[in-house]
């Protein structure tokens, strides 16, 4: 058989959501920071996204991550996640597979009870707690970015006393 390319992946589930973590076989993509290499990647790489997420390979619910080096001194690894429908700048289920296969594949520096990883992603520096009993991952504990609002939304609302209402939500 020949073949073109040569991808390393390892299947995870967290709780049942299969996630498959790409741990080689795409090199570093371009990009000064995690959210740059994301929008590197949207532009020039879905190829790369659907072939790993979608059939015959993938399928509908499967969410993967792809490794990087980071791009912050800070940082552990760098990742970019993807799904069926596109390039995520975050998720939480992604995070703790991406942890849980560092420690278990031993890309990380493995310390119990807890192993600390630091990840760079196109949101901000994420830090996953890894709860480690004799090499394996137990649970994954995960510090986000602070939430914010993107956006306020204005919302008219009529009430039976006919009162207007005006609700704002991010």
């Amino acid at each position: 058989m020949r073949t073109n390319r040569l991808i390393q992946t390892v299947e995870s589930h967290t709780e049942g959501l299969p996630v498959r973590v790409v741990t080689g076989g795409v090199g570093a993509f371009p990009g000064a920071t995690m959210a740059e290499r994301r929008d590197w990647f949207i532009a020039n790489s879905d190829d790369l996204r659907t072939f790993l997420m979608c059939e015959p390979r993938g399928n509908g619910w499967l969410s993967g991550a792809i490794l990087q080096p980071p791009t912050r001194s800070d940082a552990d690894w760098g990742v970019l996640f993807i799904e069926v429908t596109g390039v995520l700048p975050m998720c939480g289920a992604g995070t703790i597979a991406v942890a849980t296969v560092l420690v278990e594949t031993g890309m990380v520096r493995v310390e119990e009870p807890v192993t600390r990883i630091r990840l760079d992603t196109p949101i901000g520096l994420i830090v996953a707690e890894v709860a480690v009993r004799d090499g394996r991952a137990e649970s994954v504990t995960i510090v986000n970015v602070p939430s914010y609002a993107h956006a306020w939304i204005r919302c008219p609302a009529k009430c039976r006393s006919r009162a207007a209402v005006v609700a704002e939500v991010p």
